[in-house]
């Protein structure tokens, strides 16, 4: 079993990671799940994984997208919907003031149909969207 937490003390000194993502990892590796569920909850314990930090630095991370694809992209990642709530929050988002930013960062060399595909790839709502491309020239 010293194999495991050897494993998981280098991917956390690579980066942060949910404990979600952590327990996929150790699982693939061929961890048994009782001995990656106490592993994780001793790291998480001494502070080495915390999943709400995590989910503050990724939406400061992603400023170009909407709180949707944030909030999809963390509960993939296992991160806990109070933890979402709580980093969205903190993150203060108005998606509008967001959309505005990238057609404006992408006008006038981005047709308006390839605009709006690139704000609905980042999630946008349709109605964010048509103010957005609607307000600028």
């Amino acid at each position: 079993m010293e194999e495991h937490e050897s494993y998981l003390q280098k991917l956390l000194s690579r980066g942060a990671y949910t404990k979600g993502d952590l327990r996929r990892k150790l699982k693939a590796r061929g961890c048994p799940s009782d001995f990656a569920d106490g592993l994780l909850d001793r790291y998480e314990e001494l502070g080495l994984i915390d999943d709400q930090v995590y989910a503050v630095l990724f939406v400061d991370s992603h400023p170009d997208w909407s709180i949707r694809r944030i909030s999809d992209s963390l509960r993939e990642k296992g991160v806990s919907r109070d933890f979402i709530a709580y980093a969205l929050e903190e993150g203060e988002i108005d998606e509008d003031q967001r959309a505005a930013e990238l057609v404006r960062g992408w006008r006038p060399s981005v047709e308006d149909r390839r605009i709006v595909g690139r704000l609905e790839r980042r999630g946008f709502p349709r109605s964010v969207i048509f103010r957005a491309v609607r307000a600028l020239p």
